[in-house]
């Protein structure tokens, strides 16, 4: 595995990206997708974050996650008197999915297929019908499967993937929570998850492992405090017409919402990118989903 440190093309291109054409692309989208949303600016619910920070009961790797986290969060959108990132022009709108809006997981999937017309069943059935499951893995296990599915596209919803023609030499993190796929007792304030789309394939081995089955489209996600947010969400560029993107997202949401193994207790938000964040389309695809633009304001955590 490649050194973390090490840089190629693709990461000089995403963090030039980042810094130059990311403030500009909020600025020109901000209003255009309040309005796809049904709010206006000052409108937006308010996700009163809880980001405990690292403390000696912790993991090792949870300073890191905490920090992350605060990183993140400081490039988006705040209440006006709180503003950790500076510029409130230059910050991205989260889209978050409130989960206490809901009164269980049957009741977000059906007002889901509400504002879908049933379009997210009709892709859950069609994936399952073809054989797709989900679950956890980690990228030990699957990291050729990551790289094709990065090299699938060119441009997705999402924009330019620098990935697909610079593939990257940075090594990913091992998730906090899983060996070999299954889930272990971990922190509960701060966690690395890689929930994955697979199609059978029995006999397969991967670096010298049976694997049985082909990675065709993953998550990862952190959670610190009472937020997850995605750092990837990615389908291969075959699979995508069967429906695995809403299966693995809604497969995710059921995890979340049925107790997460214990690792979602005191979980209210999950956050997927920002509303002015590439194509209509994506956007569209977030608003079916019940995600909302949401302002951040700080909660404290438990010390």
């Amino acid at each position: 595995m490649a050194r973390p440190n090490k840089r190629s093309p693709s990461d000089w291109l995403i963090g030039n990206y980042q810094k130059l054409f990311r403030p500009r692309q909020v600025a020109a989208r901000h209003r255009a997708r309040l309005d796809l949303f049904g709010f206006t600016d000052g409108t937006q619910p308010v996700a009163a974050m809880d980001a405990p920070a690292y403390k000696k009961s912790c993991q090792r790797k949870c300073r890191q996650i905490a920090r992350f986290a605060a990183n993140t969060m400081k490039r988006s959108r705040w209440i006006e008197t709180e503003n950790p990132g500076g510029s409130q022009a230059a910050g991205g709108t989260v889209a978050m999915l409130d989960l206490d809006r809901f009164d269980g997981f049957d009741d977000y999937l059906k007002q889901a297929n509400k504002a879908s017309g049933k379009h997210i069943s009709r892709n859950i059935r069609k994936a399952g019908g073809d054989g797709y499951a989900t679950g956890f893995f980690t990228f030990d296990e699957y990291q050729k499967d990551v790289r094709q599915i990065q090299g699938s596209k060119v441009f997705r919803s999402g924009g330019f993937v620098a990935w697909s023609l610079f593939p990257s030499k940075r090594a990913y993190p091992r998730s906090t929570a899983t060996k070999n796929g299954v889930l272990e007792t971990t922190c509960p304030h701060h966690w690395h998850l890689c929930w994955g789309v697979f199609l059978p394939r029995p006999g397969r081995r991967l670096g010298g492992r049976q694997v049985d089955s082909e990675l065709v489209g993953f998550i990862t996600l952190w959670r610190s405090g009472n937020t997850a947010r995605t750092m990837e969400f990615m389908g291969h560029g075959d699979h995508l017409s069967r429906g695995i993107v809403d299966l693995m997202a809604v497969d995710l949401l059921k995890w979340m919402f049925d107790g997460g193994d214990g690792l979602t207790d005191g979980l209210r938000y999950f956050g997927y990118g920002e509303i002015e964040h590439g194509a209509q389309s994506l956007a569209d695809w977030k608003r079916r989903h019940l995600f909302e633009p949401h302002l951040l304001s700080s909660a404290g955590g438990p010390t």
